[in-house]
């Protein structure tokens, strides 16, 4: 938002409104659901109901808007950057679109022949290693914990088979 500049002027305002608004919409429509069904709905709004809130504040409020604003913009972990490289920079091509196409035709087929747990877990050892460039012993740990986080939600909690799609039909 510029400076100056009244938050019923700014459509950053409106859109983090609306957004607030049908996030409590779904969440009052989700009360009467089984508890199962509710849970999605639930874990989505844990996240996303403070950072609207926060964002409307920060249209609000012009003196929070600063410190919001950093935190937006990823200032609050200092990174120093090679800005060379940031000059060289060429927006995405098609093939870097095709990549992500064919990333999740992949994801897709893995996960109706094998199920959600392998698409997790391979998907997720792949995108460490690959793009991110983890050494394996972390991508394997990482992947590890976070294959076992969605294997108790997924599994435990909805009740869901983690391998093949008997219960998607």
């Amino acid at each position: 938002m510029a400076k100056g500049q009244r938050f019923w002027e700014e459509p950053e305002f409106y859109f983090s409104l609306v957004l607030f608004t049908f996030i409590v919409t779904v969440l009052a429509l989700s009360v009467h659901l089984s508890s199962k069904a509710k849970l999605i709905p639930i874990i989505v709004a844990i996240g996303a109901l403070p950072l609207t809130l926060v964002n409307l504040l920060a249209c609000l409020f012009p003196q929070l808007r600063d410190k919001v604003s950093a935190v937006k913009a990823g200032n609050f972990i200092s990174i120093k950057r090679d800005e060379s490289q940031e000059k060289t920079q060429k927006p995405p091509a098609f093939s870097d679109f095709l990549k992500v196409v064919l990333w999740f035709t992949g994801a897709y087929v893995v996960f109706f022949f094998a199920g959600y747990l392998p698409m997790v877990i391979s998907f997720s050892i792949l995108y460490l290693k690959l793009r991110v460039g983890f050494t394996w012993t972390r991508s394997v740990v990482i992947t590890g914990v976070f294959g076992l986080a969605t294997w108790a939600i997924f599994t435990l909690v909805l009740g869901l088979e983690p391998f093949g799609i008997q219960y998607y039909y």
